[in-house]
C-alpha cells in the first residue's frame, strides 16, 4: 500500500471569505420596478374576483372600512366636499322663484304657502279635493284608448312646437289640453276648436260662441286654439319661463299660486295627468 502524502494546510494561509453586504437601496428599486401591464381579460377576472361575495363580506368588514378610511381620507373628504358644491348648484337652479303676489313670495313656485298666523313654509294640501280629482281622473280613463292615441299622436308635435316657440312644457300644454277637452272629445273642442275652455274676458278675439251661458273663444283650427293658449299663458305669467324653467311641476305649481284661475284647474290633478299618460316624454 503506497504512502500518501499530505500537506498540512495552515488555518491562517486560507483566504478570509467576507460575507457579501446587502444594499437596501437596490433590493428597494427591485421591488418597486414596474410590474408587466396586464392584459383585458387579467383586468376583468381581478375585478369579478373583487365583487365576489366574499371579497365584498371581507371589505364591508368594519375594521377593513375603518382602514379604508384611514388610506383615503383626503380623497373621502374631496368627494364630500364636491358634492356639498354640486347639491348648492343644483339647488340654485330654482332660486326662490323671484316673482311676488300681494308682497308675498311666491315659494317655491307654489310647493310652499305662508299665511300671518304661520310664517313659516308648509306644503299645500288638496286632501279636501282628492274626491273630485279622481272623479275627473275617472271620467277621462273611460275614453277609449284609441282616442287618446289619435288624441297624443296629432296633438304631441304641436305642443313641442309651442315649447321650442315660448319655453312652456309640452306636457303643461298637452295636460291642460286633456283636462278641458277630454282628449278632443268635449264639443266645446269639436265644435269650435276650443281645446282650452278659453273664454272671451281670457282672449280679444272676435270670433265667439256662447256656450252654456257662458260667451267663449271660436279658433278655425285646433292649431290656432293651441297657439292662442300659449300667447295668453307667455303674456300674464311668462316669467315662469325663468323660474320654472322646463320644469312641468314648477311651471304648474307657479300658475296655481299666481292665480290661474280656471274650472277645475289643479296642479295636483295636471301633475297626475302628465304621471298617468307619461306626457313628459313630450318635453325631451
Amino acid at each position: 500500500m503506497s504512502e500518501q502524502n499530505f500537506v498540512e494546510i495552515n488555518e491562517a494561509d486560507m483566504p478570509q471569505l467576507q460575507p457579501q453586504k446587502s444594499n437596501p437601496h437596490k433590493a428597494l428599486t427591485k421591488a418597486r420596478r414596474p410590474t408587466k401591464a396586464k392584459s383585458k381579460s387579467q383586468i376583468l377576472q381581478d375585478f369579478w374576483h373583487a365583487c365576489s361575495w366574499r371579497q365584498l363580506k371581507r371589505r364591508a368588514h368594519p375594521t377593513e372600512l375603518l382602514q379604508l378610511g384611514r388610506r383615503h381620507y383626503g380623497k373621502l373628504a374631496t368627494f364630500v366636499f364636491l358634492g356639498i358644491i354640486i347639491s348648492k348648484v343644483e339647488f340654485s337652479t330654482y332660486p326662490n322663484l323671484i316673482q311676488t303676489v300681494d308682497n308675498q313670495p311666491v315659494a317655491q313656485a307654489g310647493f310652499f304657502t305662508n299665511s300671518a298666523d304661520n310664517p313659516s313654509p308648509q306644503l299645500v294640501s288638496y286632501s279636501e279635493e282628492n274626491a273630485e280629482l279622481q272623479l275627473i281622473l275617472n271620467r277621462l280613463a273611460e275614453i277609449s284608448t284609441e282616442e287618446k292615441r289619435r288624441f297624443l299622436h296629432r296633438f304631441g308635435k304641436v305642443a313641442k312646437s309651442e315649447q321650442e316657440k315660448f319655453g312652456i312644457p309640452a306636457s303643461v300644454c298637452l295636460s291642460m289640453a286633456i283636462l278641458y277637452s277630454g282628449f278632443g272629445t268635449s264639443e266645446l273642442a269639436k265644435n269650435q276648436n276650443n281645446f282650452f275652455h278659453l273664454n272671451c274676458q281670457e282672449l280679444k278675439t272676435t270670433e265667439t260662441v256662447d256656450y252654456q251661458n257662458e260667451c267663449v273663444a271660436k279658433f278655425e283650427t285646433a292649431w290656432a286654439s293651441f297657439r292662442a293658449h300659449s300667447e295668453f299663458l307667455i303674456t300674464n305669467y311668462g316669467d315662469l319661463r325663468e323660474t320654472a324653467g322646463k320644469n312641468s311641476e314648477l311651471w304648474l305649481l307657479g300658475l296655481e299660486r299666481l292665480g290661474y284661475e280656471k274650472a277645475a284647474f289643479s296642479a295636483e290633478l295636471l301633475t297626475a295627468i302628465i304621471n298617468e299618460y307619461e306626457l313628459k316624454r313630450y318635453d325631451k
